[in-house]
């Protein structure tokens, strides 16, 4: 789940979001499937620090969303549905993940 908490501005009449803060996870904490992937479906968006990062290649990796940064309601707008999509398909990684690893856990002793 990614939160990112906006406040509502007005930039020389522009309607516009200023980004208060981020919460989601950081690239170690996710999917070796989801940040692995490569060339168009798979992108994939993470935090490192405070700011939220974009790989849309596979190859490198771009600023995204800073805190505190100010966008228009409009690019505001496409980068929420670019992370939607980048949502949905982890979601999907992780429905696939469970089901492959179910009841792979607990402990076990090997006696040789």
């Amino acid at each position: 789940m990614i939160k990112i908490k906006t406040e509502k501005c007005l930039v020389r009449g522009e309607k516009c979001r200023k980004v208060i803060d981020i919460e989601c996870l950081s690239g170690e904490n996710l999917p070796k499937q989801y940040t692995s992937g490569r060339g168009p479906g798979n992108e994939y968006i993470w935090k490192d620090g405070r700011d939220l990062y974009s790989n849309t290649t596979g190859y490198h990796a771009e600023f995204f969303l800073g805190k505190e940064a100010t966008y228009p309601q409009a690019e505001f707008d496409q980068k929420l549905e670019f992370i939607r999509k980048c949502g949905d398909r982890l979601r999907e990684i992780n429905s696939q993940l469970a089901k492959e690893n179910a009841g792979w856990e607990g402990v076990e002793t090997f006696v040789i």
